[in-house]
């Protein structure tokens, strides 16, 4: 009796691990994005340093304040970058707000950091796919200059679930790298 049941144990173990791996659509996936990040994208001149846009978005300069600019993505997105270039008395103070500054907009939300160096630029990308985060991608860059450029993106409507942001994260994420490996 002992050895039916192990053998029936067996087989229905050995049942559920077969089978065919055939795909199946789910009941619900990552919602569709029409735009895609864009590696080439256009470059516009922002108090003197050359960003690159994605073609799909808009880059509206702040008319009330010198090296401030919005990056608007369709409205079906809704998602802005905000963009400044700043030339601080002080960069190593700058920098040090600014990074207090991306913490603080992170909360207690985790976050991967990637630092890296593009030309004369040391870059710093920041991201998270935390769901209720109205700022899931942060930038920061300094020159040896004394340039800085920083930037947010802001979510209009962060969503309740992180999988159903994470497509626009990536996409943000990946256009904040294009701009940051792209300055000039």
């Amino acid at each position: 009796m002992r050895k039916a049941c192990l053998c029936a144990a067996l087989a229905a173990v050995l049942a559920g691990c077969g089978g065919d791996d055939a795909a199946r659509p789910k009941r619900t996936a990552y919602p569709r994005i029409a735009v895609e990040a864009d590696t080439a994208g256009r470059v516009e001149m922002l108090d003197g340093v050359a960003v690159t846009v994605n073609r799909a978005a808009s880059f509206r300069r702040d008319s009330l304040r010198a090296g401030w600019a919005d990056i608007e993505y369709p409205a079906g997105l809704g998602a802005t970058i905000h963009l400044s270039v700043v030339h601080p008395e002080s960069p190593a103070e700058a920098v040090a707000n600014r990074r207090k500054r991306m913490a603080l907009n992170l909360g207690d939300a985790p976050a991967t950091a990637e630092e890296f160096h593009s030309g004369p630029w040391v870059c710093l990308l920041v991201r998270s796919t935390q769901a209720g985060l109205t700022t899931p991608v942060q930038i920061l860059a300094a020159s040896a200059d004394g340039r800085i450029v920083s930037g947010a993106a802001v979510l209009r409507n962060p969503g309740n679930n992180a999988d159903s942001i994470r497509p626009l994260v990536q996409l943000l994420a990946d256009d904040a790298r294009t701009l940051l490996e792209h300055l000039r």
